[in-house]
């Protein structure tokens, strides 16, 4: 049996270990999602893990000294110590496991909530013409949750806008990196290639999105690499083909006027160009008419 003072050490130890787990989870769920926050709260699980490694340590080396037990009673002064060490055993394991269990429910359940929140921040900031606080919207979405695929490519086009254009096609690439099959970002990163006047480069990725999907922006960009080799009967292909795909799209009609214009239609192009005023005067295009 234990002693009196055995069995306030095993409360209190029981006792501080429950504080101790306590700690932790207040520091899993307590992480806002910053990645500053995150390492802050990794420090005090740390803190906690180790301090909590003394007392079993200490526990362990424990011994009764001559005057709190009699001789008689050294058997069962043995027995409480294995008792008291399989308790401290076990409040580790439990906390391990519910600290396991918090770090989890962290890296799939509430940081994706949190992130895409964030991000339509950054989206209303975008809308606003606010690049600079879309992209520190976007980038504290992603410190969140880093496989929001949606977020770098936003980030990219934000960056875009600033001409931050190196930066830009990172973020498209790592778009891609996580999510495969988003056109949009080959579209965005072959525009960015055309504007240079790497066209090589900007077909690739004209070609790559297309092949995921078919869009009037990839046909019209693809159109304009077309054009700039003076391959124009391509280029009329694929401004057709947008059309096709979104027939308000006055830029295109203006587009492919210039393309007819150059194969000396025209007839075709003096329609075009009267479609796209007709679009553009009536307020009947959805899409930009400069």
């Amino acid at each position: 049996m234990l002693k009196g003072g055995n069995r306030m050490n095993t409360k209190r130890y029981t006792n501080i270990s429950g504080f101790l787990m306590f700690l932790a989870m207040l520091a899993w769920f307590g992480r806002d999602g910053s990645r500053t926050a995150s390492h802050l709260s990794d420090i005090v699980i740390a803190i906690v893990g180790f301090v909590f490694l003394g007392i079993c340590l200490r526990a362990r080396r424990r011994r009764e000294s001559p005057g709190d037990q009699a001789p008689e009673t050294n058997a069962g002064v043995g027995a409480g110590k294995v008792r008291l060490r399989r308790k401290l055993v076990l409040r580790t394991a439990a906390i391990v496991v519910v600290v396991a269990g918090a770090s989890g429910a962290h890296l799939y359940i509430a940081p994706p909530e949190r992130a895409q929140a964030i991000f339509q921040e950054g989206m209303l900031r975008m809308g606003a013409g606010d690049y600079k606080g879309a992209v520190e919207r976007f980038t504290k979405a992603l410190d969140t949750w880093p496989r929001m695929a949606t977020g770098y490519f936003e980030r990219g086009v934000a960056l875009d806008s600033m001409n931050q254009k190196d930066a830009a096609i990172a973020d498209f690439e790592r778009a891609l990196s996580t999510d495969s099959t988003m056109a949009s970002a080959h579209t965005a990163m072959g525009t960015i290639y055309r504007e240079r006047g790497d066209l090589t480069r900007a077909m690739n990725e004209f070609a790559l999105s297309l092949q995921l999907k078919t869009s009037t922006e990839a046909l019209y960009e693809r159109g304009q690499v077309h054009e700039s080799l003076g391959q124009h009967q391509p280029a009329v292909e694929d401004y057709s083909a947008a059309i096709h795909e979104q027939p308000d799209a006055a830029f295109v009609y203006r587009a492919r006027a210039i393309s007819l214009d150059a194969l000396g239609d025209h007839a075709g192009a003096a329609q075009d160009r009267s479609a796209f005023g007709h679009r553009c005067l009536d307020g009947e295009s959805s899409t930009s008419c400069f």
